[in-house]
């Protein structure tokens, strides 16, 4: 055990560091999907690279990936491609640092020219998301190599799937200092983050199975699909419940009836189904008096202050992240709504630019799925749009998507299936022989 112990602590991160900086050369003189693929990895298991950040550029490893990764596009891609929503991703990045700077004047906070602003990094990071979704895009340039990073994003999932089966058990009864966590702890990211990570690649695995036919590939998706459903439950965090439940009710209604009877099933006898613990904390919605526990209770407050300040701001919002400083005095200071937040803090102009961006991915992964030839092309449109119902219902419970842990994944799996479309699309444009494949609901 100690020498377990001793590579767990000492060699483990060394040679995580080695990897890193090995890989970030390459991205830049050799290939630049490397540093994208190793971003899937990195940027969801922080348990990982926080390990490294004794050594030299180590705290900057997920800035040094994208710079590396950006600069490779240029050097040893041929340059940029413009992408499907090129144009959201830039006035996205532009118009929330404006917003910075208006939640710094509204609120007396230090210009964003410096890292006196408390808000600067948050809006980094933030702005960091969007970026990576665009050279993501520019760095996969073929078939494989989409699959390579579908298939390191879903592998991230099996591996978090893997450490809470083995280290996590659940009591006897619901604690909420007892939940499945993953590795987002050590970032300030709790239980509800975890889950919602869980979800939406869950469903994206999902709905590659349900193309995939029956190929060993398929199986393994099903399988890694499954087993997070465990630490799903034992998150116990309701909103990423019902966003699984939406994106599953997506799929049944899209493509198989098989999985509706299921569902059916599961709507019937679910007090039979699930764990105790969890049919607890689903039950603690209501309280004792029989209105709304303290948690739903303390989430209509805050609710309330972002509707009203969204109303005496509704164009531009009272700045990024505002609402920290307006809520001061309340028992919480997160909106627990992503769209109040947004329309909070930035106001009509935030809102179309974040459903824009959204609303592209769909647009695109609906055509993907609808008009394309190929098994697995339409497998990764219809998996994008399961993926997104998720992401839309579980944002109605709180900010699930600004932070770099959980949307550098999903944007990275938005990007891969982006140009298998554009990927797909050049294929018919050549003439190349494609069969057309029977699409019937199982």
């Amino acid at each position: 055990m100690g020498i377990i112990a001793a590579l767990r602590d000492t060699a483990i991160p060394v040679i995580v560091y080695l990897v890193m900086i090995g890989v970030v050369v390459a991205g830049v003189f050799w290939r630049a999907e490397l540093p994208v693929i190793l971003l899937a990895v990195f940027a969801p298991l922080p348990t990982l690279w926080y390990a490294t950040h004794g050594f030299p550029l180590a705290t900057d490893a997920i800035d040094l990936l994208v710079m590396s990764a950006a600069i490779g596009v240029i050097v040893n891609k041929g340059g940029y491609q413009k992408t499907p929503l090129s144009i959201i991703v830039f006035a996205t990045i532009l118009y929330t640092y404006i917003s910075l700077w208006i939640s710094a004047i509204g609120f007396n906070l230090p210009m964003p020219i410096s890292l006196d602003n408390p808000f600067l990094k948050a809006w980094k990071n933030y702005a960091l998301i969007f970026l990576i979704y665009y050279v993501g895009f520019n760095s996969i340039r073929t078939e494989n190599q989409v699959k390579l990073l579908i298939n390191s994003c879903i592998a991230v999932l099996a591996f978090m799937v893997f450490q809470e089966v083995r280290g996590f058990s659940a009591g006897d009864s619901y604690s909420h200092g007892r939940r499945s966590d993953g590795p987002f702890w050590i970032v300030g990211l709790n239980a509800n983050h975890f889950a919602s990570f869980l979800c939406y690649v869950g469903l994206f695995a999902f709905g590659q199975f349900l193309f995939a036919g029956k190929s060993k590939r398929a199986w393994i998706y099903l399988f890694i699909y499954l087993s997070s459903l465990y630490p799903l439950m034992f998150s116990y965090s309701r909103g990423a419940y019902v966003a699984s439940l939406a994106g599953l009710i997506f799929f049944a209604f899209m493509r198989n009836r098989r999985l509706a009877f299921l569902l059916i099933l599961f709507a019937l006898f679910w007090k039979d189904i699930l764990p105790a613990t969890v049919i607890e904390r689903i039950e603690m919605t209501e309280g004792s008096g029989g209105g709304l526990d303290d948690s739903s209770a303390f989430r209509l407050e805050v609710w309330e202050l972002a509707i009203a300040l969204f109303r005496d701001n509704l164009f531009a919002g009272i700045g990024f992240n505002g609402f920290i400083v307006a809520s001061q005095g309340m028992k919480l200071h997160d909106t627990h709504n992503f769209y109040l937040k947004i329309a909070a803090e930035q106001g009509l102009l935030g809102l179309f630019l974040w459903f824009a961006f959204i609303v592209g991915v769909g647009i695109k992964a609906w055509s993907l799925f609808r008009h394309s030839f190929l098994l697995y092309s339409k497998g990764c449109g219809f998996a994008t749009l399961g993926c997104l119902v998720g992401v839309l219902v579980c944002n109605l419970f709180g900010d699930r998507f600004s932070q770099i842990e959980i949307s550098v994944v999903l944007v990275l799996l938005f990007a891969a299936m982006q140009r298998q479309g554009l990927i797909d699309s050049r294929s018919i444009e050549l003439g190349d022989a494609v069969v057309p494949q029977r699409n019937t609901p199982n």
